[in-house]
């Protein structure tokens, strides 16, 4: 394996923990307060907030992915830049 193929797999390695962090992982310093308490169905207390990941305060989404959802999300190719 050359130098180059493992820098590439790492920058893809990097860029999914990248994705994961942002969209599926939902930080207790960003939760948003519910305007009324949700019932759990006998799970445990009633919710008081709703979860919310840095994307979802960026406004990039309004839902926490799930990983499968980041693994099927087809990204539309980028420009490439001329001579490549």
């Amino acid at each position: 394996m050359s130098r180059r193929s493992g820098e590439e797999g790492l920058r893809q390695q990097l860029a999914l923990y990248q994705t994961y962090y942002n969209f599926c992982l939902p930080h207790a310093s960003l939760r948003q307060a519910l305007p009324q308490s949700e019932p759990t169905k006998g799970t445990g207390s009633a919710r008081q907030w709703r979860p919310c990941t840095p994307a979802m305060a960026a406004g990039l989404t309004d839902h926490v992915w799930t990983l499968r959802e980041v693994l099927l999300f087809r990204v539309p190719p980028w420009p490439q830049p001329a001579g490549l």
